[in-house]
């Protein structure tokens, strides 16, 4: 089995090549800005995609090898 994992993070979906999401076996999404939503469309549907626009803080859309349809979670805040 294999003992390492990598994460990779941006600021801007623009930033990652569609080849590194598609080897990606976990994703999320966090709130992004103007049409950078757009390039996320193959993960999440028009609805979603309206919603990351406006996600609030500690907010997210996972998904997964084993979940395929996006999760809306919310991370728990650290002081």
């Amino acid at each position: 089995k294999r003992k390492y994992g990598v994460i990779y993070a941006t600021q801007s979906p623009l930033d990652v090549k569609k080849e590194i999401l598609d080897l990606c076996n976990s994703k999320l999404f966090f709130q992004v800005q103007g049409d950078a939503s757009n390039l996320l469309k193959e993960y999440l549907n028009k609805e979603e995609r309206e919603r990351l626009k406006q996600l609030p803080t500690g907010h997210a859309y996972i998904t997964s090898m084993r979940k395929h349809e996006p999760v809306e979670i919310k991370f728990p805040y650290i002081d």
